[in-house]
């Protein structure tokens, strides 16, 4: 998929992620990334890249002193600020993290999760990330995926996708 599928990401953005949950598991694999970006903290200045609809970037603001929760989707963005309404420290931006629009040093951290394998160009938002980063800075990185798992995990993981989601575009 292309990050910027503006159609299929706002179609998907108003319940995104009880749909990824039922797909992946949320006590399984939520649970686990929340216990280990608390593990990571304290985060100061945070960049999250593909912000979605604002889970992660509930976890990362007690955790960090700003976070800029950024996603290509409008319809993203609407759910990301209905799920952290009232949590003073997140502000929200329409960017691609392809083609990140801040200037160089910004970020103590920038956050990706459930993300890079969606991208056209990893490398190129991985580049980006870097630049905006401060010295000594950090990028998080998370994907969900089937590593580790047996072929009927698999296989089950993959009908809950399709039920939840339906076929991926082209």
């Amino acid at each position: 998929m292309r990050e910027p599928d503006e159609a299929n990401w706002s179609r998907a953005a108003p319940t995104y992620h009880q749909d990824t949950f039922t797909v992946v598991g949320k006590t399984a694999v939520h649970e686990a990334l929340v216990r280990r970006l608390k593990a990571e903290a304290p985060f100061g200045e945070v960049l999250e890249c593909g912000c979605g609809t604002g889970v992660y970037s509930a976890v990362l603001a007690p955790l960090g002193n700003r976070v800029t929760a950024a996603d290509c989707t409008e319809a993203m963005l609407d759910a990301a600020a209905t799920t952290l309404r009232g949590v003073p420290n997140v502000g929200f931006e329409q960017a691609s993290c392809e083609a990140l629009p801040h200037r160089e040093g910004v970020f103590d951290t920038v956050v990706m999760i459930n993300l890079i394998h969606l991208l056209e160009n990893p490398e190129t938002a991985l580049a980006g990330a870097h630049r905006v980063l401060k010295t000594g800075g950090r990028i998080i990185l998370a994907s969900y995926t089937a590593c580790g798992m047996r072929i009927i995990e698999q296989l089950q993981l993959g009908l809950r996708y399709l039920r939840a989601f339906g076929l991926p575009p082209r």
